[in-house]
This record gives C-alpha cells, sequence and structure tokens, in this order.
C-alpha cells in the first residue's frame, strides 16, 4: 500500500485521516498548527516546527483546539 505525503492510515477501520497545516487564531500568537482531520473533525493537535511565526511553540489554546 502507498501512503501519500498528507495522509495516514488510521488505526481502526483502516479509515484515512488527513493531516493539514493551519494555524490557531484564538489568541494574538497566532501558533502555527499541524492538525489530524477524520470525518471532517479535528482528532489530533501538534505544533507545526516549520511555521515563520511560532517556530514550533502552542499554546494552552492551541493545545485544546481538538477538545
Amino acid at each position: 500500500m502507498e501512503f501519500l505525503p498528507h495522509t495516514i492510515e488510521a488505526a481502526l477501520g483502516g479509515s484515512m485521516a488527513e493531516k493539514k497545516k493551519t494555524r490557531c487564531v484564538l489568541c494574538g500568537n497566532l501558533c502555527g498548527l499541524e492538525v489530524q482531520v477524520e470525518n471532517n473533525r479535528i482528532v489530533k493537535v501538534r505544533s507545526d516546527k516549520e511555521h515563520p511565526r511560532s517556530q514550533g511553540y502552542i499554546c494552552r489554546k492551541g493545545q485544546s483546539v481538538a477538545h
């Protein structure tokens, strides 16, 4: 099975989860985020180390976006 760079196979049911880069707008930091999306819902959030402004930093509000 070939994996595309922006997708990963989810552990349950073989459904596909997509990774997207975005930013958080809940505060003035505008943290860069990498989010994992399944069925149009954010299921996991990580900091984007390549984001030019936040450079891998993620605040508490950004960490809780998936909840």
